[in-house]
């Protein structure tokens, strides 16, 4: 019998990843497509569409997909008009600093109204706000829905409550679908556009940190996920909500479980402003991040990643800042040794963070690009003193949107038993006490010269 493939597809911030995966959890076909050559009109959502297209172009086997999943990035929003067409470039996560609002948990509606506030009329010529992976549902299907991971998340989306207070009309906002049901079917246009078989399923999705963790097989308390990307989550679950400094705590995608996170709003980012900075664009990421890891640890200067929202809305990121004001020219081993410690000391705090408040992290399961790094997962494991547990399939976000899509089609008879049963752990990267111990004394001296909490934290 043949074996059945589930497409699944992760609207990331910097590149759109696909790729069809197996019911056993083999990565069949897989395509990368950069945003960055679309982004030349500065919308985000035609973007996505045209590197939907260009990855589904170079799977092989798509046509014989036997369902579809959607993931991506996360708090966006696309403004649709009454066509459901586009009648503003999408409201995204990383490019609109929220807006402050009094006992609001929503964590979509405060980055609309700062958008409102500079575009006035955004909501009047608008009929539909939609998220960024339900968007590209949209286009599969030409069904507008909301995805709702668990009953509990509803108010941190949204609400009857929450719009009434902004003065929002509710027939704004799609009707949310519990993850996993099915949304709809691919549309002959979409078939035409995309290579898919006309009438396929299409499955609610979840956006991209849930699909990791469900991808990470991050699905019982006590566990922990390192999801690396542009921006970087460590989400430990949790079976109750956790409130602290520093920490975020919102339902988990499984059922009975929180995530209480440290986010890092620039881990990846920072790693890739330094690639320009020191003129490393050339090299490949594997080649980068060896010629940096393999340096001498670096104690006569630290890195501080930091993220500015007070900058121009259109390059928000200031980079960080080396302690001996230093440019990243200057000697771009030793420098980029210092910019990857930095990272991993804002790792470990996160992990101080957890740890105040009960949350022990024993071990971490570690996807996204920053895991493809043999070099940098073990500095990782060293620096934080657990071992760093990275999955066969590193993209886990779409391991995730194949865990809901076989769970839809019966495969499965829940997330977690998918989860359970489809995630591999390839390798473990341990500590070794005498390198842990020179980091103990190396992030010391980090703290004692950190920037303030909120430059490498954000909610």
């Amino acid at each position: 019998m043949a074996t059945r493939t589930v497409l699944a597809i992760d609207i990331g911030t910097s590149s759109v990843k696909m790729a069809l995966i197996t019911e056993s959890g083999e990565l069949s076909s897989y395509s990368r497509t950069s945003l960055h050559p679309y982004y030349t009109d500065h919308d985000p959502a035609d973007a996505w569409v045209k590197a939907v297209t260009e990855g589904a172009s170079a799977l092989v086997g798509i046509a014989s997909a036997a369902a579809v999943c959607v993931t991506g990035n996360g708090p966006t929003l696309v403004p649709l008009d009454a066509d459901l067409q586009r009648s503003a470039p999408a409201v995204t996560w990383i490019g609109t600093k929220p807006k402050p609002l009094e006992e609001c948990r929503s964590l979509y509606l405060p980055r609309l109204m700062a958008e409102a506030e500079q575009d006035p009329g955004l909501t009047s010529r608008s009929s539909c706000f939609i998220g960024c992976p339900e968007y590209i549902t949209l286009r599969l299907t030409g069904i507008a829905s909301t995805f709702l991971p668990d009953e509990r998340f509803t108010p941190y989306i949204w609400d009857d409550a929450q719009l009434g207070k902004l003065g929002l009309d509710g027939g704004l906002f799609p009707p949310m679908v519990d993850t996993g049901e099915r949304i709809g079917h691919v549309t002959a246009g979409a078939s035409a556009q995309f290579g898919l078989p006309a009438g396929i399923p299409v499955f609610a999705g979840l956006v991209d940190f849930h699909a990791a963790l469900l991808g990470c097989g991050t699905v019982r308390p006590g566990m922990t996920c390192d999801r690396a990307g542009t921006s970087e989550g460590i989400n430990y679950l949790s079976p109750d909500p956790i409130a602290g400094d520093g920490l975020r705590t919102l339902p988990g995608i499984t059922p009975g479980t929180w995530t209480v996170a440290g986010l890092l709003p620039a881990s990846g980012e920072v790693f890739e402003w330094f690639r320009w900075e020191a003129g490393l664009e050339e090299l490949s990421y594997t080649e980068l991040t060896r010629l940096i890891t393999m340096s001498a640890p670096q104690q006569e200067y630290r890195f501080y990643p930091v993220r500015d929202f007070s900058k121009d809305p259109g390059d928000p990121f200031a980079g960080g800042v080396f302690s001996d004001g230093g440019n990243c020219s200057d000697d771009p081993g030793k420098r980029g040794r210092a910019v990857v410690e930095g990272i991993g000391f804002s790792v470990r705090k996160a992990l101080d963070l957890l740890g105040d408040q009960g949350c022990r992290v024993d071990s971490l399961r570690h996807c996204g690009g920053q895991a493809r790094s043999y070099h940098w997962n073990y500095m990782k494991a060293q620096i934080l003193r657990v071992p760093v547990e990275v999955p066969r399939i590193i993209d886990a976000e779409l391991l995730g949107c194949a865990v809901v899509a076989l769970t839809g089609l019966g495969h499965f008879g829940s997330l977690v038993e998918a989860a359970e049963s489809l995630v591999v752990v390839d390798r473990i990267y341990s500590p070794l006490k005498r390198t842990a111990l020179h980091y103990d004394s190396s992030y010391e001296l980090w703290l004692a010269g950190q920037a303030p909490s909120s430059a490498l934290y954000s909610s």
